[in-house]
């Protein structure tokens, strides 16, 4: 399982570095793997109490591929796509 840690935070427009309400971490095209890899974000939120907003995960051709969400923490979670692929994501704390 390969780990990412590829996150921005933004609140109000401008990078900060925390993980308070009405945090949003967010990347584009993060490598992920079909054996799984783990999102890790660069500054955890409070808690689990957070919404995958936006995903998307594709191959290299940009076909949308299924995959599974696992393991949702704080501190990230774990996605499965059916074959190796790309993941976009935006998490925005509740």
């Amino acid at each position: 399982m390969g780990n990412i840690n590829r996150d921005k935070i933004f609140t109000g427009g401008s990078n900060v570095g925390t993980g308070t309400s009405g945090s949003i971490k967010k990347a584009t095209g993060v490598a992920v793997v079909s054996t799984g890899t783990a999102i890790v974000f660069t500054v955890p939120f409070a808690s689990t109490n957070y919404a995958i907003a936006s995903i998307r995960c594709y191959d290299a051709g940009g076909n949308n591929i299924d995959y599974m969400i696992t393991n949702k923490l704080a501190t990230g979670f774990t996605i499965t796509p059916a074959i190796n692929g790309f993941l976009d994501y935006e998490c925005t704390k509740i």
